[in-house]
């Protein structure tokens, strides 16, 4: 451990605390437990996060989330549209046949 970890920024009842600032991908999913092994045993820890911005995982934007993805409504208003021309259209006044 080197200094900023060996001593805890905050404590609670339970446990003590280390306030950390790390780079995230958000590309990939966030973690929320992390594997911790020593000699002999190993435990997991929980891992908390403060300020995460929103973020879109479909255009990979940071500042809104995939509801209000502008590339998202786009995307699906185009596959909808596409999904309605390649079903088979029936003709709205079917042509009368004549049997003898």
């Amino acid at each position: 451990m080197d200094s900023v970890t060996a001593k805890p920024m905050q404590e609670r009842t339970f446990g003590q605390f280390a306030r950390v600032l790390v780079d995230i991908d958000l590309l990939q999913p966030l973690r929320y437990k992390l594997l911790v092994e020593r000699k002999g045993f190993a435990f997991f820890v929980d891992i908390d996060y403060e300020h995460i911005p929103d973020f879109c995982n479909n255009c990979k934007i940071i500042g809104h989330h995939i509801e209000n993805c502008k590339r998202w409504n786009k995307e699906e208003e185009v596959k909808a549209n596409q999904d309605n021309n390649t079903k088979k259209k029936l003709p709205s006044d079917p042509k009368p046949v004549f049997v003898q």
